[in-house]
Order: C-alpha cells, then sequence, then structure tokens
C-alpha cells in the first residue's frame, strides 16, 4: 500500500493548476488546462501538430527533461482539438492484468467522454485495425461532426524495459506492437483475412477505405536504436519524426515572459543568464541563437525565484532577488524537501542515489525501506515534492532523482558533508593518538621507577650479604664472645632474611615489569603489522580502483560509441524522413552520416541509393521563397525569378548560379520583363506597382502605380525600350518605362486575358491575347490609328509568348485537318502540317525558333522558319500537361498525366532523364546551350533540381558513346561484363579504368569465374567453352546430343565447370588437364548451379523451386532443402565463407540457407519482380538482390534488415550493380550509357556537395545535429551567415 501511495503522490504532482501569480510548475508537467502558461514551444507544437495531420504515424523523441510529455499536453493537443482530432493519452501499464489492447480502449473511452464525443464501443476481441476499419462505426463530436482520434503513447521506450520483464510479458508486447503495426501500416490482421475468407467475418462489415486513426509515439532519445529495430514492421518509422531539442535563448525568453509583469526584461536575461551558465549575467544578443537551455532546470529557477517573491511580499522579482539567490536556488529547493525528514534519508540520497562521479544511479525501492532511518512517510514526501520519483525497471520498483538538474546540488552537498565527516575522523584519531601517547608515558616512568627500586633493593641485599659474611667471620675468631653476641648475630640473620625476601620481591616486581615491556612491545609489533596490512589494503584498493577507473574508462568509450552510433543512426533516419520533401538537406545529413561513420553499411548504401536517385543531378538550387514569375533574358544567359516575399533573383543560366537579390516589392511579384540588352529589368507585383530596375547593380530606377489593372499576368518591354506593356486577366495597359524624364504615359489600350504579349518590331503595335484571337493595338504617339484591330483566328494549339507565332486547327478544301503556323507580326502563314486524327498537343520553343506536335501517341518537332521538320519522338503512353522544348531545338521536355517528366532528344534518342512518383513539376528551363535542364519540384516550389543533359563520364567505344541493355560484375568484381542492345555480344571491361578487356560474339550466355579470371561461353551453336581474358580457350565442349545446356558455373579455383542439360543430368568436367567428366543424376528441370568456395558442396535448383545440395565425397550425395521456393529459382550463390548459400526465385522472394544444416536462416522480399541478380558484398556481411535489369535491395544478413533499395526512383538511371569485392558501382542510364563510380564515404561526400550546392544551415543544424559542434560539410562551400555558434 505504502508503494502504491509513493506512486499516486507522484501522479498527482502536477494536479493544482497554474495561475498569473504562479505560472511556472517548477519540475512539474504542463497539462493541457496550463496552455496559456505554456510558452517558448509554440514553433514545435505547430511542427508537430502538422506532421500529425499529415501521417498516420509520428514519431517524438529527445533526451530526458526537455518536457516531451509537456508538449504533447499544453502543445499539441490544444491544436488536434481545433482540427477535429481527439487526443487520447496512453501510458501502457506492462505489468497490469489488463490487457494491453483494453488498456488501450479504456483509455479511448476515457477520452472520448471527456470530450464529448459519441464513440462506437469495439466489439469483443476485435483487433485495433478492425475497430478503426469497422463499416459505420466513427467518432462523432457534439456538432455531429466526425472527428479523428489520435492515440499517443507517451514514454513508449517501456516496451523495452517494463515489457520484457519476463516471457509473458515479453509474449503480449510482441503482440501488442504486431497489432499496433497493422494499425499503422494498414494491414488487416491475418486472423482477419482468415475470417473473411471463410465467410466467418461479412466483408461489408470492413470498411478497407477508411484511416480515422493516427498514432503518436514519444520516447527517450536514448531508446532511438531499440524503436527503429521495429522498423521491419513498421517502416513508417523511419518517416515522420522529429526530435524536440533544447531551448534557445528566445524560447527562454518567452518562458520567463509567461509571467507577465513579474518579471522585468532586463531581469529576465540575467534568469537566462542563471539557467544558461549557472551566472546571473545578461547574456550577449550573439549568445540567444547558439544557447542550448534546460526547460526544467529554467522552470525550477523561475518556480523558485516567485516562491521567494511571494515569501518576500513583493509584487515582482527583482535584480535583486536574482543576485542573491545565483547558486542557491537549487540549493534551497533541496534543502527545503530535506527539512523534516530524518536525516538518514539525506545520507542515503547523496551516497547511493548518485555515482561518485555525480551521475544519476537509482536504488530499488525495497530495499531502501528496510535501511535504519529510511521510512514510507518521508519517501512519500519526496515524492510527492518532485525530489525523488519511483520507476519501475524489470520488475523492481526503483528509487531515484527527479531530474539530473538536481545531481549537482546532491553531489555538492554529499561532497561537503563527507568533508564534515572526514574532519571529525581526522580529529578523533589525533585525540585517540594523544591518549596512547599519554599512556605509553606513564606505563613506562612506572616501569622506570620499579627497576629502579629492584637495583636499589638488590645493593641493599649484596651489601647486607657482605656484613652477614664479616660477622661470621669474627663469630669464628671471638667464639669465646659468641654468648654476648648471640641476641645480635639473631638480629643480623633476621636482617639478612629479610634482605633476601625483599631481593625476591624485587625480582617478582622486575618480573612482572619485563612481562609489560614486552607486552608494549608485542603490540607496537601488531600495530606495526596492521599497519603494514593497511598499506597493503591500501595498495589492492589503488589497484582495484585503477581496474574499476579502466571499466569505467570503457564504459565511457562504450557508452561514447553508442551514443556515436545512435546519433549517426538518428541522422540516417532523419536524411531518409527528408528525401522526399528537402531532398539537398537529405543529401547533407546522408554525407555527414556516411563520413562519419565510413565502416557502417547502413550509412554508407543509404546514401549511394540517395546519389543513385540523384544521378545526372548537375546541382539543387534552393530558392528560399516560393517562386511566383520568372523571365529569361533575350540571349538566354540570365533569368529572373519573382517571389512570393517580394524578392526579385537574378541568375546567371549558364552556371545556373544566384548573383543577387534586389528588393524593393511590398507584394507577390507577378510578372517580369527583360529589355532587349539586359540592361534593364521591369518587374510587376500584386499590389500592381511596376518597378524598373539597372540590371548590372540592381538599382532601381523608377516605379509605376497601375491602380485600375486588374491582377497582372505578364509585362513585356518593347523593342527600343521606351514603353512597357502590362496584361491582367481582363485589361491589358502601355506605359512609358519607369524612370524616363517627363511625364509617364499610362493608357489602358483594351480587354485581354494575358495569355501573350508582345511589340512588334518597329514598336509601332502591341500585339496581345483574347481566347483564340490577337489583337492588334496601335501605340500611343505613333500614327498608325487609334483603335485596337481584333484578327480572328481558328481554334488555338499554341502561341508563343510574344503573340509573335501561333499554331491553329482548321480544315483544309479536301475537310482534312491540318495545323497552319502563322506568324502574326506580318499576318502571314509559315505554313501546314498533317492534323492527322488523334489528340493534338502543341507547344513553341519560347523564342519561336522551333515547334512541337503532339499527335496522339507520336510528337514531331519542327524548326519553324524556315518550316523543316528535325525530328520524331519516340513514343510515350499517356496524355502530356505540359512540354517545353530547348532554346537549340535538341531537347523536348514533358510532363505526363501519369506523374511521368521525361527529357528526350529530338532526333528520337530515347530519353536522358525519366522522373517518376508523381513528382510536383511546375516549370522547366533550359540553359542557353541546352546542356541542363532545371525542374522545379518539392512541394514548397523553393528547390529547383538541375540535370546534366550532357553525356558525362560514361563508357565510350572509341570516339563514341557505348550503349547497353545490362551491366553485371564478376564474384570479386574486378571484371565488369556488359551487353550492347539488341546484340549477342558480351563486352568485357576493366572497372577501375574503363578500358575494354575483350568482346565476344555469337553468345548465348557467359557466366565469369568467381576471380574474374576465366569465363565459359554458351554460342550461338550450342557449344561451351571455357576460356582466360586473352581468348586461349581451355576446354571446349561440343553441344550435347539429346539435351540442350541450360546453365553453368566454374569452381572458385577455376578447376571444373558444372553444367545442367535439359534432361536432368549434371555434369562436372575438369578445366585443367581438360577431359575427366563426372554425371550426377538429377531432376528433370535443374537450371541454375553453383559451386560452394571449398569446391566440396554443387548447389542446383530449377523449375520446381527446391534447392538440392551435391556433397562430394559425403556418403548422402543429395540432399534436398526444406522450404522450396513457390516458382521457379533463378540464380544460387554461396557466401565468401561457404556457410550460407541463397536463392532467387520468380516467386520475387530471396531464401538465405543455413549450409550445413540446410534450414532456413532468413527470407528478402518480395522484391517486385524475379530475383536473378544475387551477390554477397565484402565478407558477406550484407546480400544485394534484385532484378539484373532493374532494381537492386541491400540486405543486412546480421539484423536481416534492409539496408537500402538502389533503383531507378526517377532521374538518369535505369539500373545498376555494386562490385562484391570493392567500393564501385556501375549505372545504367535510361539512355543505355554506362558509367562507373565509386561509392567510399569521400567520394560520395564530394558528389553530395556539388548537386547540394550548399551546406546545411544553422537551424537545420541545431536540429538533426544537436550536440556536434557546427562544421561546414562542404568545405569549399560557404557557411550560413551568420556564422552558427
Amino acid at each position: 500500500m505504502a508503494d502504491e501511495a509513493v506512486e499516486s503522490g507522484h501522479a498527482g504532482l502536477s494536479a493544482e493548476a497554474l495561475t498569473p501569480a504562479r505560472p511556472w510548475p517548477g519540475l512539474a508537467s504542463f497539462t493541457e488546462a496550463d496552455q496559456y502558461f505554456f510558452r517558448g514551444r509554440e514553433n514545435e507544437a505547430e511542427e508537430l501538430a502538422r506532421l500529425v495531420r499529415r501521417e498516420v504515424l509520428t514519431v517524438l523523441f529527445g533526451r530526458s527533461g526537455l518536457g516531451k510529455t509537456s508538449l504533447l499536453n499544453a502543445g499539441l493537443f490544444p491544436r488536434l482539438r481545433e482540427n477535429l482530432h481527439v487526443p487520447v493519452m496512453i501510458r501502457l501499464a506492462h505489468g497490469a492484468a489488463l490487457p494491453l489492447r483494453d488498456q488501450v480502449w479504456q483509455a479511448l473511452a476515457a477520452a472520448c467522454t471527456a470530450a464529448g464525443v459519441d464513440a462506437t464501443a469495439p466489439l469483443p476481441e476485435a483487433s485495433l485495425w478492425e475497430h478503426f476499419h469497422r463499416a459505420g462505426a466513427g467518432f462523432w463530436n457534439t456538432r455531429n461532426r466526425a472527428v479523428i482520434p489520435v492515440l499517443v503513447f507517451d514514454q513508449f521506450e517501456e516496451l523495452f524495459t517494463l515489457g520484457q520483464v519476463d516471457e509473458e510479458t515479453r509474449r503480449r508486447a510482441a503482440g501488442f506492437v504486431s497489432e499496433l503495426s497493422d494499425l499503422i501500416e494498414n494491414r488487416p490482421p491475418e486472423a482477419l483475412r482468415q475470417a473473411l475468407d471463410s465467410g466467418a467475418v461479412p466483408a461489408q462489415s470492413i470498411d478497407f477505405s477508411r484511416r480515422d486513426c493516427k498514432v503518436v509515439l514519444s520516447f527517450r532519445e536514448d531508446f532511438l536504436a531499440d524503436v527503429e529495430g521495429l522498423r521491419v514492421n513498421i517502416p513508417s518509422l523511419m518517416r515522420n519524426r522529429y526530435r524536440l531539442l533544447p531551448m534557445d535563448g528566445y524560447q527562454a525568453r518567452a518562458v520567463i515572459e509567461s509571467g507577465g509583469a513579474l518579471v522585468a526584461p532586463t531581469v529576465a536575461e540575467r534568469i537566462i543568464g542563471l539557467a544558461w551558465r549557472n551566472r546571473a549575467e545578461a547574456p550577449s544578443a550573439d549568445d540567444y541563437s547558439r544557447m542550448e537551455v534546460d526547460p526544467a532546470l529554467l522552470s525550477v529557477i523561475c518556480s523558485e525565484l516567485n516562491l521567494r517573491r511571494i515569501a518576500q511580499g513583493s509584487d515582482h522579482i527583482g535584480a535583486e532577488l536574482v543576485a542573491s539567490a545565483e547558486r542557491e536556488i537549487l540549493v534551497d529547493f533541496y534543502e527545503r524537501s530535506l527539512r523534516d525528514v530524518d536525516p538518514r534519508v539525506r545520507v542515503f540520497i547523496e551516497d547511493e542515489l548518485i555515482t561518485d562521479a555525480g551521475h544519476r544511479d537509482s536504488y530499488a525501492l525495497d530495499d531502501a525501506l528496510v535501511l535504519p532511518g529510511i521510512s514510507r512517510t518521508d519517501i512519500e514526501r519526496l515524492v510527492a515534492g518532485r525530489l525523488l520519483r519511483v520507476d519501475e525497471r524489470f520488475g523492481v520498483r526503483r528509487l531515484e532523482l527527479t531530474h539530473d538538474v538536481l545531481t549537482r546540488v546532491v553531489k555538492d552537498s554529499r561532497d561537503a558533508r563527507q568533508a564534515r565527516e572526514a574532519a571529525a575522523a581526522a580529529a578523533a584519531r589525533v585525540r585517540e593518538a594523544l591518549e596512547i601517547q599519554r599512556r605509553n608515558r606513564r606505563n613506562a616512568m612506572w616501569v622506570g621507577a620499579a627497576f629502579a627500586f629492584a637495583m636499589a633493593l638488590l645493593i641493599g641485599a649484596g651489601y647486607a650479604a657482605y656484613e652477614a659474611t664479616v660477622q661470621r667471620n669474627r663469630a669464628r675468631v671471638a667464639q669465646n664472645d659468641a654468648v654476648a653476641a648471640k641476641q645480635q648475630l639473631v638480629k643480623e640473620t633476621e636482617k639478612s632474611i629479610q634482605a633476601k625476601v625483599e631481593i625476591g620481591e624485587a625480582q617478582q616486581q622486575l618480573q612482572r615489569a619485563a612481562v609489560e615491556f614486552q607486552k608494549m612491545r608485542d603490540s607496537a609489533a601488531e600495530a606495526n603489522s596492521r599497519a603494514k596490512e593497511a598499506q597493503a589494503i591500501a595498495v589492492k584498493d589503488a589497484e582495484l580502483a585503477a581496474i574499476q577507473q579502466k571499466r569505467a574508462d570503457e564504459a565511457t568509450a562504450h557508452a561514447g560509441q553508442l551514443t556515436r552510433d545512435a546519433i549517426i543512426s538518428g541522422v540516417i533516419a532523419n536524411a531518409s524522413a527528408e528525401d522526399a520533401e528537402h531532398p539537398d538537406r537529405a543529401l547533407l545529413l546522408g554525407a555527414e552520416a556516411s563520413h562519419a561513420a565510413p565502416m557502417r553499411l547502413d550509412a554508407q548504401l543509404a546514401q549511394l541509393a540517395r546519389l543513385i536517385a540523384d544521378d545526372g543531378v548537375h546541382k539543387m538550387m534552393r530558392i528560399g521563397d516560393k517562386v511566383t514569375a520568372s523571365a529569361t533574358s533575350p540571349d538566354g544567359k540570365r533569368m529572373a525569378m519573382g517571389t512570393n516575399g517580394g524578392d526579385v533573383i537574378d541568375l546567371d543560366l549558364t552556371t545556373w548560379t544566384v548573383l543577387r537579390r534586389w528588393k524593393g516589392h511590398e507584394g507577390a511579384v507577378l510578372a517580369l520583363a527583360y529589355d532587349q540588352d539586359a540592361s534593364r529589368l521591369v518587374s510587376a507585383d500584386a499590389k500592381k506597382t511596376v518597378i524598373a530596375w539597372q540590371a548590372r547593380d540592381a538599382k532601381e530606377l523608377g516605379r509605376v502605380s497601375v491602380g485600375d489593372a486588374s491582377d497582372i499576368k505578364t509585362i513585356v518591354v518593347s523593342h527600343h525600350g521606351q514603353f512597357v506593356a502590362v496584361a491582367g486577366h481582363s485589361s491589358v495597359y502601355v506605359l512609358t518605362m519607369p524612370g524616363q524624364p517627363g511625364v509617364p504615359v499610362l493608357k489602358r489600350l483594351g480587354t485581354g486575358d494575358g495569355q501573350c504579349l508582345g511589340f512588334d518590331r518597329d514598336d509601332a503595335t502591341l500585339l496581345y491575347g483574347s481566347g483564340d484571337s490577337i489583337v492588334v493595338a496601335p501605340l500611343p504617339g505613333t500614327g498608325t490609328g487609334t483603335e485596337p484591330s481584333p484578327r480572328a483566328t481558328r481554334p488555338l494549339l499554341a502561341r508563343t509568348p510574344d503573340c509573335r507565332f501561333d499554331a491553329l486547327l482548321h480544315a483544309n478544301p479536301d475537310g482534312k485537318r491540318v495545323v497552319e503556323l502563322r506568324d502574326e507580326s506580318t499576318d502571314s502563314v509559315i505554313g501546314t502540317l498533317d492534323g492527322g486524327e488523334g489528340e493534338l498537343q502543341a507547344v513553341f520553343e519560347p523564342g519561336g525558333g522551333f515547334f512541337a506536335l503532339r499527335n496522339g501517341r507520336t510528337t514531331s518537332v519542327w524548326k519553324v522558319q524556315p518550316l523543316q521538320k528535325i525530328g520524331t519522338v519516340a513514343d510515350e503512353n499517356g496524355r502530356a500537361v505540359r512540354m517545353s522544348l530547348s532554346p537549340d531545338g535538341r531537347w523536348l521536355a514533358t510532363a505526363l498525366a501519369s506523374g511521368e517528366e521525361l527529357v528526350q532528344p529530338t532526333n528520337g534518342g530515347r530519353a536522358r532523364v525519366k522522373t517518376r512518383q508523381g513528382q510536383r513539376v511546375a516549370a522547366f528551363q533550359f540553359s542557353p546551350n541546352g546542356d541542363t535542364v532545371a525542374y522545379q519540384i518539392d512541394q514548397q516550389e523553393t528547390l529547383y533540381t538541375i540535370w546534366s543533359l550532357a553525356p558525362g563520364s560514361v563508357l565510350r567505344s572509341g570516339k563514341s558513346l557505348y550503349h547497353a541493355e545490362e551491366v553485371e560484375f564478376n564474384r570479386n568484381g574486378k571484371v565488369l561484363a556488359t551487353v550492347p542492345s539488341g546484340t549477342d555480344i558480351a563486352d568485357f571491361w576493366n572497372p577501375d579504368d574503363a578500358v575494354q578487356l575483350r568482346s565476344e560474339r555469337g553468345m548465348l550466355r557467359a557466366e565469369f569465374s568467381p576471380d574474374g579470371s576465366l569465363l565459359a561461353i554458351q554460342r550461338a551453336n550450342g557449344t561451351v567453352d571455357v576460356l582466360d581474358m586473352t581468348g586461349h580457350v581451355l576446354l571446349p565442349l561440343q553441344k550435347p546430343v539429346d539435351a540442350d545446356v541450360e546453365r553453368f558455373a566454374i569452381s572458385w579455383d577455376n578447376r571444373r565447370l558444372a553444367i545442367t542439360l535439359s534432361d536432368g543430368s549434371i555434369h562436372v568436367y575438369e578445366i585443367a588437364p581438360a577431359g575427366h567428366e563426372t554425371v550426377l543424376s538429377g531432376k528433370r528441370g535443374s537450371e541454375v548451379v553453383a559451386f560452394s568456395p571449398d569446391g566440396r558442396v554443387l548447389a542446383v535448383a530449377g523449375g520446381d523451386g527446391v534447392v538440392r545440395l551435391y556433397r562430394f565425397g559425403s556418403q548422402k550425395a543429395m540432399t534436398e532443402l526444406p522450404d522450396p521456393h513457390k516458382d521457379r529459382v533463378r540464380q544460387l550463390a554461396f557466401s565468401p565463407d561457404g556457410k550460407r548459400l541463397v536463392s532467387g526465385s520468380d516467386d520475387e522472394m530471396a531464401i538465405l540457407h543455413d549450409v550445413e544444416s540446410g534450414q532456413t536462416v532468413a527470407k528478402f522480399g518480395p522484391h517486385g519482380g524475379p530475383v536473378d541478380r544475387l551477390v554477397f558484398i565484402g565478407n558477406g556481411e550484407a546480400l544485394v538482390s534484385g532484378d539484373a535489369k532493374g532494381e537492386r535491395q541491400v540486405w543486412d544478413l546480421r539484423k536481416g534488415s534492409q539496408l537500402a533499395r538502389l533503383r531507378a526512383a526517377g532521374g538518369t538511371v535505369s539500373s545498376v550493380d555494386i562490385s562484391p569485392g570493392g567500393r564501385r558501382v556501375a549505372v545504367l542510364h535510361e539512355d543505355q550509357t554506362v558509367s562507373l563510380r565509386n561509392w567510399d564515404s569521400e567520394s560520395m561526400l564530394t558528389d553530395a556537395c556539388a548537386i547540394a550546392n550548399r551546406n546545411l544551415d544553422c537551424a537545420e543544424w541545431r536540429q538533426f545535429m544537436s550536440g556536434v559542434p557546427y562544421r561546414k560539410t562542404c568545405a569549399a562551400l560557404p557557411a550560413p551567415k551568420p556564422v552558427c555558434r
């Protein structure tokens, strides 16, 4: 019960609502009711809400203490409710009796009840997917409008701690993850599929089109790698993610300002300094963008200062209060928390809840409660006061400090206490030593006195003996006097006896003194022995401390490596998530990851896949704002872009470089035009202001307001530069060039639609479009008339922007449909073209030099004057929604309704560029020489991708471009084989220097030896030859009499050739010396064959999908591997160590087998097509699988997960092949040219920088590379300004 009380105290911590007088919660989390006081995270909340609205799954992660729960409660939830969403906060209780799915239902019901939402109750045993796809079910608010529940799983990392306590808990957690993955990825559960198939569940009860639920996963950043481990079942984990970072100075200021008048501005700056550097000093203006402030620490500081303000009865937090509180706030919080508890609790916290180095540690709650002085009451009080918290880990309830910011205070208190205890112990030891010294001195004095007394007695006794002897002598001499002296003799005898007694007593006293002296010596020896033992113990302790320090250093290094790996994994994932919307950012993030971890295949291959998709890209050019208008100079070398922010961007088309940005408009720029020599540019904005600029220095020459004009669509400058014409949706105006001397002339000429606008060569008339008609209007003061003259035309197909040329559709006298090309400036017919019978689409090159006519499935391209056909573009399916011709007429760019965009040579060759996946194309823009073309492809319309149309570095045959339809490396990557289009030729190249080695004609099939030194070729006449790369035939084999050759393979040692025949037999030949043949019996339909590296195993497979192993020298000659393919096996490959065998099939799967046991190790796929290309990379840690002429997938064989997909994702690439033995890749382009490129980290960094054409800016670095000091990814490109700190 006490434990439950602790938890309830913890849970109820933030129950007290915030008020204007108490706007900061301290270490407590903000609730949804506190949203008014939740400041500084507005951008994060908006971005997170945008991500939630965009995708089914959103991932939120960040390190502990950054306020993820507060962001969800007070930032995200209110925004979701405004957009017809119902947030459902869920924290799974993994150890509870209630099943995890039922916990979700319970939380969903409670959230709907609180929000007044009418929700359909889930059916018994219904899965998450089934409930949210149940026909007729739903969620409606009080206005009967449908709302979408958002399941928010807070502290999702507990899945990997509390969810792994025992086998049953792990089973429940795994089952819930599987069910949650079905919901996220919109996969009907297998059990439901079976029920639908059997009719147990009516199909009409399921609405497969519904997606009425969203999911948010929130967890600590140190569990990112664990969560990413779920990506096999939940691929969406890698896409829609947000990393929460510390606050910068501006955000910290917003938090402080939530207190309103409680804090003065100057005081707020000192509080920021206190939270940032623990000094109550105002930071400089440059510090605000680079500082990192912990929100929890800032909230504690503000809360503590506010409590002091209240205690003083002040109405504001003053500078003197901040100054006096420096370095004391957390100390006061700590001391106030421990004021009324047993002193032994402080000792427990300081000794057990932080490490010796001062890091946060934990202690089992049950073990703590049995310690002397540790009571349940005190623990409950400290948990409720937010000094401590109870956290359950692996089934054990553990105590720990609530936040890392407290560790410094606790360590300082512990150090001070230990210093006091050490001083007291030292004083006690001094007193004890003095007492022993005094006792020893006293004992020594008594021993000396006793010894002196004993010696005196001995001397006295000797003297008495001497006297007795003298008396006896006298007695013998004076025997006659004996009677007289008898009495005296008796007395002397008594004295002698007494002396002997005294001598005996002295001897006894001396013996006792000697015993005492020996005891003292023994005591001293024992003390000395103890000192030596203590010294030995100290030495052992020092050795143990050194060992522990070494282990700690190793653990720190390991933790550092794990941290670096986690950061790199995060960068890889973020790069993948940015691919679609920000491809330039994705390239730079991928370059950072691959360059930082050159040995991590996932980093290298993900970047390779990105570069393959961007192969052929000359560079990317990020404009920064949405482009709303553009114009090209008459010489084609300059281009001006107008933005929605009112800027005009001057661009050099020869280098695709931004020269300058001109500022002057207050509204979006809608139209632009150069004069004839490109010395001036005019621009018009949404506020109907026309500005003339001097092009060389962006100087404004003048401006005019066209106030009566409707929305401006087109603007043009007369040939002599005197007039400017402006056309809107309904009106056409002419005005004198702004900035010219004299009174400006502004005149409305008539009604037009703005589709075309142009002056005649003499600047006497203006031509403008009005529907299918061309209107010729005289200019003021030219003397050519006063009224516009409409020129009736036939149905219009195409028209040049200056109205000079147009293409009209009509019938000739024979009733045949024709296309008439006209020069409207001279009112003359250029010529007529056959209109055919299909749907017609047409376009002029903007300068009018060339014309393209698309008739159904064929596009013909013509030179206009004189009218001459220059080519026919190959057929492409689908209707064109946009076409554009290059200035030199060599290229036709077409955007199809299907979402494909192609750039094709007008002479009828294959497409050079082919983009897919429905990328948004707003415009095509060719360079003046036609060697590059720009697409505007991102969703924000701010990024231009410039594709190179020049062939680049590709294989050549002599001086001509080399074209192929298939490319393939041999097993060690030393030879590249190519097959020219439509031939029976195989060409072989050195991939390192692109030098052709040899060419073989009359070939049906060819196979390399693993080391690339030998080649087996099946000729058109059915013979098979084995030859070296010089062409010398080592083994000639005639065509079999009664069967056909299916496939063949050379052993790794180049000594044997295995051939499968159509009758099912397998023939193994010795290559050197030639002649010996071994025949193995096989199954009819056997085709593919492969040797193991040691030559002891031969793998054979074919039409029945079964892989068979022939083990040479084994008693069991042939074994069939279990788990066969469902269709024909097309390819086999052994790993370099020979322990694994992979097979690829028409069933679109690749299966990895253990050669020794025959068991299936892993399955990879489906691939979207037959798998007939299998390559192990390096030492076998990765596998490449896919279609020989199409997509490749790369798999991590250690984790069983996908590393990358190398595919034609749009651009110039048709297919690729990776070299197994080195960092080389062969690229087959859409136009069938072949290029070779490196995929080592340095080469890919160079390629990524060339394409991205910039460095990451400061905001991007802070978001994706937090904790890493800023560095330029691309050393040769400029860093962002201002400098990132």
